[in-house]
C-alpha cells in the first residue's frame, strides 16, 4: 500500500520540523484498516529540550497491539 503525500509537503523545510510516513489516521479509517493512535509530547525529548523546542507532539498510527516504545 502507498499513501498519498500532500503535494506541498515534499521538499519543503519547516520550523518546527515535520515528517510523514505511511497512512494517515483518516486514510486508515477510510480503508477500514484496524489501527491504534498514540500521541507523544515533545516536552521530555532530549533533543527538543536542548534545542529549546520542547513543544508539540508526535502522532503515531500503528497496527493494533503493536509494541510501543
Amino acid at each position: 500500500m502507498t499513501a498519498s503525500i500532500p503535494a506541498a509537503f515534499p521538499g519543503n523545510y519547516t520550523d518546527p520540523e515535520l515528517a510523514l510516513v505511511g497512512l494517515s489516521e483518516d486514510e486508515a479509517k477510510a480503508r477500514n484498516i484496524p489501527h491504534e493512535v498514540t500521541t507523544y509530547g515533545l516536552e521530555d525529548l532530549d533533543r527538543a529540550i536542548t534545542d529549546r523546542t520542547d513543544y508539540g507532539k508526535v502522532k503515531v498510527i500503528t497496527p493494533p497491539e503493536k509494541t510501543k516504545y
